[in-house]
């Protein structure tokens, strides 16, 4: 009785195999097939499917409203503000913290902390001066 061959293409090529490496690819590939036929009698659609010579379906699902390199640089800058505002003083801190983030006016500001709004301006104007100055070092 003749020995039987085990072969598999490989790259176009036929390559002897053993029966257990054999067996381990039809049965793996019969899983796939199964699970696909699975798939489509409950109707699961697969990107792949609308794919055609010309061109990818997933180009179609890009999101191009969405630039995701300003984001990733918006939230860069964000990270470098906030940086740079942990080098301020807890005062400065404070008023950046109620001009900008309760947005208190200029009076409200300067009536918690006792000073005319005109002073709390020229506080404001420098902290954002010295703010500034920090932001273009880091870039």
């Amino acid at each position: 009785m003749k020995k039987r061959e085990y072969v598999l293409y490989v790259n176009g090529e036929l390559v002897e195999v053993t029966k257990e490496v054999y067996d381990a690819f039809y049965k793996a590939r019969n899983r796939e097939k199964y699970l696909e036929r699975r798939d489509r009698k409950h109707g699961l659609l697969y990107y792949n499917q609308f794919d055609s010579s010309e061109s990818n379906y997933e180009e179609y699902l890009e999101d191009k409203s969405i630039d995701v390199h300003q984001v990733v640089e918006t939230k860069l800058l964000i990270e470098q503000l906030y940086e740079a505002l942990d080098s301020l003083t807890k005062e400065e801190r404070e008023l950046v913290y109620d001009l900008f983030f309760k947005e208190q006016t200029l009076r409200e500001a300067g009536q918690k902390r006792a000073i005319s709004h005109i002073a709390v301006m020229k506080r404001r104007d420098k902290i954002l001066k010295r703010l500034r100055e920090m932001m273009e070092e880091k870039k």
